[in-house]
């Protein structure tokens, strides 16, 4: 069923002509089956059109991948990684040609993962992965054959023969302050170029990325609501893990959302960034004629920076969400200027 929860109230959720529509259902205890079948049918009255009904699909494969995701949905999963998760196991699927689940055999997934590295077999004509992209790949194969064997769908987990791809440590790129402005003026002249009544947010949504260090999906999941100007705190969603954190906004953020009137501050903070999340920054930096950077360099960014002004690690791990330290290691990028200055700190 189409149920979500966003903070403690559960919702409905239908699409219809292309688009999204919402409601609160007004209750923190999750609705019954039959409650839900009737909410939804009402819902679908109210719109003026006919519930569409989807048939389910007659592979054992895309009958388990799609129970895989309705489960997921149901635990507030962002759409952006489920987007993401469908188009991996349906390319494993389809790579793999077996109809049961009794296909994916560690010797078939592990040729599966050598045919991305290589280019050969599958991925013939195909860009190679890197180590890091087959190992995600390994991954999320890995927590749907789980989540598989858990219900009896398969007799063993296959899974622990594969190995892990050797990594190259590609990480992405980290902003100074000067290219910081270069991408704000960017976003700010895609921002003036919006036309058909559509209200600027690229400048908007990269500086509340630059000031809390917010994920893509969390920036997708951002609402109103979650935004507190009293406390000056703002509760973000995160794509990946179950646990929301409620984390300070600096300078950067608090002045971006503070700048939207009051009437418009209701539902998602940028509603656009939920339809196309990459296009427009692509676009941006594309039409300034700069160097092209994910959503995620941004939580990079903040995530140095924090070190640089002196922040200690056990603190930058929680302001992150990580649950290792280790992972807060990994978005640390320090440059030969760090090393000097602390070497110059030195009292001899």
């Amino acid at each position: 069923m189409p149920l979500h929860r966003r903070g403690q109230v559960w919702y409905l959720r239908v699409y219809y002509c292309g688009r999204e529509v919402w409601r609160s259902l007004k209750t923190k205890r999750k609705p019954s089956p039959e409650d839900a079948h009737r909410l939804e049918a009402a819902l679908w009255a109210e719109i003026g059109a006919e519930r569409q009904v989807t048939e389910r699909p007659s592979s054992p494969v895309e009958q388990a991948i799609g129970d895989y995701m309705a489960a997921l949905e149901a635990g507030r999963r962002s759409p952006h990684y489920l987007r993401r998760l469908r188009w991996v196991l349906g390319n494993i699927a389809a790579a793999l040609g077996s109809p049961g689940l009794d296909g994916w055999t560690a010797a078939a997934l592990e040729k599966y993962l050598q045919d991305g590295l290589t280019g050969q077999g599958w991925a013939a004509g195909k860009r190679p992965w890197r180590g890091r992209t087959a190992n995600l790949h390994r991954d999320q194969a890995g927590f749907f054959l789980r989540w598989a064997h858990r219900r009896n769908l398969i007799s063993a987990f296959p899974l622990g023969n594969v190995p892990k791809a050797r990594e190259d440590h590609y990480q992405p790129r980290t902003h100074d302050r000067r290219a910081v402005v270069r991408i704000l003026r960017a976003c700010r002249v895609y921002d003036a170029r919006l036309r058909n009544g559509r209200a600027p947010w690229m400048e908007r949504a990269v500086r509340v990325a630059l000031g809390t260090g917010a994920r893509l999906s969390e920036l997708q999941a951002l609402d109103w609501s979650a935004v507190d100007f009293r406390r000056n705190r703002v509760r973000l969603i995160p794509g990946k893990g179950r646990q929301e954190r409620v984390i300070p906004m600096a300078r950067v953020a608090r002045r971006a959302l503070d700048a939207v009137p009051a009437a418009g501050r209701q539902g998602p903070v940028f509603p656009a960034l939920n339809v196309k999340y990459g296009d427009g920054l692509m676009r941006a930096l594309a039409n300034a004629r700069l160097p092209h950077c994910g959503w995620h360099s941004f939580r990079h960014t903040y995530i140095s920076e924090l070190v640089r002004a002196g922040v200690s690690l056990p603190v930058v791990k929680e302001l992150a969400g990580h649950k290792n330290i280790q992972t807060t290691m990994r978005y640390v990028h320090m440059t030969s200027k760090d090393l000097d200055a602390a070497a110059a700190r030195l009292p001899w």
